[in-house]
């Protein structure tokens, strides 16, 4: 997936989705003018001090007004000394927005996974299982080598596609699991190339037997279990199984850093191997949810 398309699906989804700070598209005049009639409702305790109730208040006013900054603590407030699940659990949803919102995608998952563990039976609690998977789902487009992260996006998706709420986010979170698949393919390539290089540059005859075996690794873990999501890469499959089924019997019956002939000849499938996936890689086969055509319903 190249840069500008992952900004797009980025800002694309941050408009629809309504995570966006409240009154930042408003002018500085306009800020001014509803100040001035927001004037007699303007809280006069501070935010610590607050019972439930005053901060119940003050967050209609600073929702009109914009203020972001004292939002988060009026929610953290609300949350603090609420009693009512499905408000505590709506506040703590809105703080992961927050957060959201402002790239924090690390504290919104948080938020998220605490208000879906705490209160699983709240009302819209549906919303912050969805939005959780989109955290996921934009921190794993951010370059890092771990991919823990695009797993958990395939896990948690997984798991919401077994009682999505409507079809929209079924549709986004399909596609969202498919790039993941895509992206935990594509470092697995990365990995493999890695591998066989430092066997062919650098003269390390170990490397070829590891890069054989992540061939074997795509073939017999990962396309097996994207196949659901992207039913093309079934022919990629079939391309790499006798290569990963040679490689076991090899494993089995021979010693490839000691015989410079087999070397020859696992380096030659290796090759052929990545060739293929680099194909199909390049075929973009792997489309990311359409968030333009769709808006969020929760």
């Amino acid at each position: 997936m190249n840069t500008p398309s992952r900004y797009l699906i980025i800002c694309s989804t941050l408009l629809l989705s309504g995570c966006y700070r409240p009154g930042s598209f408003r002018t500085y005049k306009e800020k001014k003018e509803l100040g001035k009639q927001l004037k007699l409702k303007r809280p006069t305790v501070q935010i610590k001090e607050m019972t439930h109730e005053q901060a119940l208040e003050a967050v209609s006013y600073y929702e009109e007004l914009g203020n972001s900054g004292l939002l988060v603590a009026l929610y953290q407030r609300i949350t603090a000394t609420g009693k009512d699940p499905d408000i505590i659990s709506r506040y703590m949803v809105k703080l992961a927005d927050f957060y959201l919102g402002e790239g924090n995608f690390n504290e919104a998952i948080k938020q998220y996974r605490r208000a879906i563990t705490l209160y699983p039976g709240a009302q819209g609690i549906e919303r912050a299982r969805y939005r959780e998977i989109v955290a996921y789902f934009w921190n794993s487009l951010q370059p890092q080598r771990d991919q823990a992260t695009t797993r958990m996006v395939i896990k948690l998706g997984k798991e919401y596609l077994a009682n999505p709420a409507d079809e929209t986010s079924q549709q986004q979170i399909q596609g969202m699991v498919a790039a993941s698949y895509k992206k935990l393919l594509e470092n697995e390539l990365l990995v493999a190339k890695f591998y066989y290089n430092k066997y062919l540059i650098g003269g390390v005859k170990s490397a070829l037997p590891s890069a054989a075996q992540r061939i074997s690794h795509i073939t017999e873990q990962l396309l097996p279990d994207m196949a659901t999501f992207l039913p093309e890469s079934g022919a990629l499959y079939e391309q790499l199984l006798p290569t990963a089924q040679e490689w076991h019997r090899i494993q089995e019956t021979e010693d490839v850093e000691h015989n410079e002939e087999l070397q020859t000849a696992v380096a030659k499938e290796v090759v052929a191997a990545l060739h293929h996936i680099e194909s199909y890689l390049n075929k973009d086969s792997a489309h990311l949810p359409d968030f333009s055509k769709s808006r969020d319903k929760f």
